[in-house]
């Protein structure tokens, strides 16, 4: 089976995160077909497993990649 690589991100711990203010434990951001896309982890134990809970979000403040080159633009 091959495998296509669809983008690139990593996951950084979360020192501020606590059971009390309820941020995730890894904050991190991936670049999936050009769009910045925020990633947060939650990690649970529950019956003496661990299991990891994400929600992923688009980041709006970053830049996005435009492939479409303006009028007089050069597309390099």
């Amino acid at each position: 089976m091959a495998w296509n690589q669809l983008g690139k991100g990593y996951l950084n711990k979360n020192e501020q995160a606590t059971d009390e203010n309820k941020q995730p434990h890894w904050k991190g951001t991936v670049d999936f077909e050009g769009r910045a896309i925020s990633i947060a982890g939650w990690t649970r134990s529950k019956d003496g497993r661990e299991s990891m809970y994400f929600a992923f979000s688009e980041n709006d403040e970053a830049p996005k990649k435009d492939e479409t080159p303006k009028d007089g633009e050069l597309p390099f």
